[in-house]
């Protein structure tokens, strides 16, 4: 893995900070976008290059990302509007140089309707579309919580199901995450699940719980879509013990560094599987409860 050069997205991000040393630690050379000119400066304290990125619905951004990724040897995209733009420029070349399932597997997750409807049609247990409050809201394209509103009055209600989303039942339980890494051919090989235990669109603090009663709920999924590398998937257990799918996001995680602190380093997997060698991981995994919590970054001017 020395010198591989690793191009990333979101990397003024809070989030990215971690994954971007840990990046290097591993001895990849790592190239950070973003397109927030202010906070560019924290990518740079931290990659080997930080690069000033078009917004991806510029009409400058293909051109840009095009050429970003052929300098680089792996692409590692964390904002869905980004993916959106690939799927819809729909070069295979460069698709083979992110870090993404298949076009197909990850078009039908992208998109909310979509994946919903996906669900649905496989019998999967998706938490179900509703017509009435409570429920909550969730935009087609969205991240981190972006857009996703809880709606407890028929006035909202009426407002939000005319807008373009899916409005899912309201579910009382706890909510998890799951990575999923899985080989290039669609296989299973691990899991990590951690409970959400405070969440602001992102996760601030998870606990590393027990992967295994998510297992034949991954499998099912992985039955119907071909998935590669990492994934994400969000799922609420509740108060029956009944799981239920709320999203898939076809990437890794902005709380990746939760998984990997417990002892599985689900990222060096991914890119050990994207270079073409069985990833080793530990046997064990810590139980632990990891706590984010912010700090600052001063810019000389």
């Amino acid at each position: 893995m020395a010198d591989l050069h690793v191009l990333i997205s979101a990397g003024a991000s809070p989030a990215a900070h971690n994954i971007i040393q840990h990046l290097k630690n591993l001895g990849c050379r790592v190239c950070a976008i973003d397109a927030n000119e202010k906070a560019l400066p924290l990518a740079a304290a931290v990659a080997d290059q930080a690069v000033l990125s078009p917004l991806a619905g510029d009409p400058a951004y293909i051109p840009f990302i095009r050429k970003k990724i052929e300098e680089s040897d792996l692409f590692i995209p964390f904002i869905d509007e980004e993916i959106d733009r690939l799927l819809c420029h729909g070069d295979p070349v460069l698709w083979d140089k992110c870090l993404l399932p298949p076009m197909e597997t990850t078009r039908e997750c992208l998109y909310k309707t979509r994946f919903q409807s996906f669900c649905k049609a496989h019998g999967l247990p998706v938490a179900r579309e509703t017509q009435q409050p409570p429920a909550v809201f969730k935009p087609d394209l969205g991240r981190g919580g972006k857009g996703v509103v809880f709606v407890d009055n028929t006035e909202d209600f009426e407002c939000l199901s005319r807008s373009n989303g899916v409005v899912q039942e309201w579910i009382a339980g706890e909510e998890f995450t799951v990575d999923a890494l899985f080989s290039k051919q669609g296989d299973l090989i691990r899991m990590s699940a951690r409970q959400r235990d405070a969440a602001a669109g992102v996760s601030t603090i998870g606990t590393i719980a027990d992967p295994e009663p998510f297992e034949p709920l991954v499998q099912e999924i992985a039955r119907a879509l071909k998935f590669s590398y990492l994934i994400n998937l969000q799922a609420i257990r509740d108060s029956s013990g009944r799981l239920h799918i709320i999203e898939i996001n076809p990437r890794i995680a902005g709380s990746i560094m939760f998984t990997v602190l417990s002892g599985l380093d689900f990222l060096k997997g991914a890119i050990d599987i994207y270079q073409g060698r069985p990833p080793e991981l530990r046997d064990q995994q810590q139980r632990i409860r990891v706590i984010r919590y912010w700090s600052e970054h001063v810019e000389a001017l």
